[in-house]
């Protein structure tokens, strides 16, 4: 098991993947119950929410600084990104 199996980008993909298969086996096995698919819309929301705001944050960080930053932290961010984020 090396360090790739641990790497947040594996661990994100493993996350989306579980959640998508979660979804739908709930959907499948209980797809005459909408009490269940809106608990369990509601229960993915954060994470979705979640997702969705690090990935604009992302996107907005490569398209704003025209790559990827060779730093850490926020001391040398532009302001717009550090409200952003």
């Amino acid at each position: 098991m090396g360090d790739s199996l641990f790497s947040p980008g594996s661990l994100m993909v493993w996350s989306i993947a579980s959640t998508l298969a979660a979804m739908t086996w709930s959907f499948r096995v209980r797809a005459e119950s909408f009490g269940s698919r809106r608990w369990l819309g509601l229960t993915a929301l954060p994470g979705l929410l979640a997702l969705a705001s690090f990935f604009s944050f992302a996107v907005h960080m490569h398209s704003r600084l025209g790559g990827w930053p060779d730093f850490c932290g926020t001391h040398k961010l532009p302001r717009d990104l550090v409200v952003h984020y």
